[in-house]
């Protein structure tokens, strides 16, 4: 029996190797990290308004980005750890407040969109308590953007060209 190298793709690409990354606990560990993050969110907003009078507009910007921050930290740290390497820290958080700024423009929209599609399947007056719904619509698409995003070009990976296979069987 004989080994043959060969160039070429890996048999198990990039898409498949992100796919069992993802469904391995990447998307759970970023989820969780998103969970504490509206936790320091909130928390901060809190303290600003609360506790030390701030305006709510500048209170909600600062609670946002704090928050934008932790997690950053947290998805560097934890969920992306493997991929921190690639580029430097201040260009990931460049990257990483760019995603969350966009992904804050694509909830905003999808939620009003839904706020006003269910106002118009229902035939509501007003959207009332159905907003939350609306909302969570919004937050899904975001957090589908913000992983892709994220996974795909902030904690991008390239990929090597050709690598090595090992074939063996042959004689």
């Amino acid at each position: 029996m004989r080994a043959v190298t060969v160039t070429g793709p890996s048999p198990r690409g990039p898409i498949s190797r992100s796919l069992r990354k993802i469904f391995s606990g990447r998307l759970a560990r970023f989820l969780l990290v998103g969970a504490s993050g509206a936790l320091v969110n909130l928390g901060v907003l809190a303290l600003l308004l609360e506790l030390f009078a701030v305006p709510v507009l500048p209170g909600k910007i600062t609670a946002i980005e704090l928050s934008i921050l932790w997690n950053f930290i947290l998805n560097d740290r934890y969920t992306f750890r493997d991929r921190r390497s690639e580029h430097g820290v201040v260009a990931r958080l460049l990257k990483y407040n760019l995603v969350a700024l966009i992904g804050l423009v694509i909830q905003l929209g999808i939620s009003s969109l839904a706020d006003e599609g269910i106002v118009r399947l229902l035939s509501l007056g007003q959207i009332g308590h159905y907003r939350y719904l609306g909302q969570a619509i919004g937050i899904v698409a975001a957090t589908a953007w913000n992983f892709l995003s994220n996974l795909l070009w902030t904690w991008r990976v390239r990929r090597q060209e050709a690598s090595p296979v090992l074939v063996s069987g042959q004689s």
